[in-house]
């Protein structure tokens, strides 16, 4: 979800990103993959398939870990993540879902297939003036990740 939405913030923007985030969560447990993927060094690309692009390097310049009381953005976030997880749980057929998860739903899937979305075989985008390589997200970051790690 958070490079869904730097990706997001970073077409709309056009300038550098500072993320902070919770000290707790998986994402800081989970930095040896971020930073590779997140590295302005990262060679420049445009990949994905229709409006489900993702453009490297990313705009962020910065990710902090804090902890959540430091920063009402942080307390914020954890709100917001609980419903994405309600709507999630519900979505995945563990729950009845209520009115909240229902409104929910509609965004916070838009926002993560952004992601995950792979690319169909024998796809070719159509011409424009951001053509995006026909390769899917996961496989580039994997790629990214490689590289590093080599």
């Amino acid at each position: 979800m958070a490079f869904a939405l730097a990706n997001w913030w970073q077409m709309d923007l056009r300038e550098p990103l500072q993320l902070i985030h919770d000290q707790s969560s998986n994402m800081a447990n989970q930095r040896d993959v971020w930073d590779p993927i997140v590295d302005p060094a990262v060679p420049p690309a445009l990949v994905g398939v229709g409006s489900r692009v993702a453009e490297f390097p990313l705009r962020v310049h910065e990710t902090l870990f804090a902890p959540s009381e430091a920063f009402a953005g942080l307390q914020l976030a954890d709100v917001l993540a609980g419903a994405a997880s309600a709507m999630t749980t519900v979505y995945c057929g563990m729950g009845a879902p209520r009115e909240f998860e229902q409104a929910l739903a509609e965004p916070v899937l838009a926002l993560t297939t952004q992601a995950i979305v792979p690319i169909p075989p024998g796809y070719t985008h159509p011409p424009g003036d951001r053509e995006p390589d026909a390769r899917d997200l996961p496989s580039h970051m994997a790629e990214i990740l490689r590289r590093t790690r080599s």
